[in-house]
């Protein structure tokens, strides 16, 4: 296997390096030099540890970085494109919910019965007339 410490990130991120270290009385590690530098975070760093599967991953944000632009590169899409076109969508069915609701007033508005009528329908709803 290569020296870890003569290897650029990305080929060191590919190889699968085991390192032991011990834990303190506090619950404290130190994280090997190696996989500082593979993380390229110094002192004062953070990283982030993701436990999944009964597994742990440390990462820093340079990986996170990597990992993102990693994922969305040549597949993003136009996500400007994305907005407008929801966007567009959502003034349309805004559109269509105002012009129903106009018609729903309008029809309403056509179908005026006394007051007479609606309490005797609304008591017949309930029963008490028959």
């Amino acid at each position: 296997m290569a020296d870890p410490n003569e290897l650029a990130y990305h080929e060191l991120m590919a190889l699968r390096v085991e390192l032991d270290t011990k834990v303190s009385p506090e619950g404290r590690v130190v994280i090997p030099i190696e996989v500082r530098r593979a993380l390229e975070v110094a002192g004062g760093g953070r990283v982030r540890f993701v436990l999944e599967d009964g597994q742990v991953s440390v990462v820093s944000s340079r990986t996170l970085a990597v990992a993102l632009w990693a994922n969305n590169h040549g597949n993003a899409g136009d996500s400007v494109a994305d907005v407008r076109t929801a966007r567009n969508q959502d003034r349309e069915l805004e559109a269509q919910n105002q012009s129903r609701a106009a018609s729903d007033l309008r029809s309403s508005a056509s179908d005026q019965r006394s007051d007479d009528e609606v309490a005797a329908d609304l008591l017949a709803a309930v029963g008490l007339v028959g």
